[in-house]
C-alpha cells in the first residue's frame, strides 16, 4: 500500500492491544503515521492577531498527498485539557470533552470504518456520544445528592447541541477534507 491510498476500514482495528511486533510496526508504519498530532494553540501575544493560516502547513501537506486531513483548533483549549494538575493547569469544562469528540470519531471513522464517525467528524453540532462517558467534573446539584453517597449530586459537563462553528478558534482556521467532502472554514460553516 503506498502512502497515498486508503487503509481498508478495520484492517486493522484487532491489533491495538494484540498481535506480534512486526503487524504492530505495520500498523503504525500505515495508519498511525496518517493521524495527525495535536497542535497546540495557545496564543502567545494576544495584542497582535495571529495568522489564521499558522496551524495548517501539517494539514496542508496530508491533504496534498490526498489523504484525509482534519484541523482543529478548540477556542477554549490547549494542549493542558487532558493534564489535570490541580492549580496549575487546570482543564477547562469543555475543552476535554470537545478534543475527546474529534478524537473518538476519527478513530470510529478511521480505524472501525464506522460512517458515524464521518457524520460526527463533518456535524455541525455536537451529538451525545462523548457525553455518555461524561463522569468526572462538573456542576454540584443538591437536588441529586444522596447523602449517603459522597459522588452523587455531580452533574457532569456536556456537549450535545453545542454549534462546531462556536466551538472552534476564531484566531485560528480549522478545516477538513474528508471523504473527498472539504472545509476550508468550519467557523463560517459546512
Amino acid at each position: 500500500m503506498n502512502r497515498t491510498q486508503r487503509p481498508e476500514p478495520g484492517r486493522w482495528s484487532h491489533l491495538l492491544f494484540r498481535g506480534d511486533m512486526d503487524q504492530r510496526r505495520a500498523f503504525a508504519h500505515e495508519v498511525l503515521a496518517r493521524i495527525a498530532a495535536t497542535c497546540d494553540a495557545m496564543l502567545v501575544d494576544l495584542h497582535v492577531a495571529p495568522d489564521p493560516e499558522a496551524k495548517l502547513a501539517g494539514f496542508n501537506q496530508v491533504r496534498a498527498a490526498g489523504l484525509d486531513a482534519m484541523e482543529v483548533v478548540l477556542r477554549n483549549a490547549t494542549h493542558l485539557a487532558y493534564t489535570y494538575i490541580p492549580l496549575v493547569f487546570q482543564s477547562n469544562q469543555l475543552g476535554e470533552r470537545e478534543a475527546s469528540y474529534f478524537t473518538k470519531a476519527w478513530l470510529d471513522y478511521q480505524l472501525k470504518g464506522d460512517q458515524s464517525g464521518l457524520d460526527r467528524l463533518t456535524a455541525a453540532r455536537y451529538d451525545d456520544s462523548v457525553d455518555r462517558s461524561s463522569i468526572g467534573a462538573g456542576t454540584y446539584d443538591p437536588t441529586r445528592a444522596i447523602p449517603t453517597d459522597p459522588y452523587s449530586g455531580n452533574v457532569p459537563y456536556t456537549i450535545a447541541g453545542i454549534a462546531v462553528r462556536d466551538a472552534v478558534s476564531f484566531y485560528y482556521r480549522s478545516s477538513y477534507t474528508l471523504a473527498g467532502a472539504a472545509c476550508e472554514d468550519m467557523r463560517r460553516g459546512c
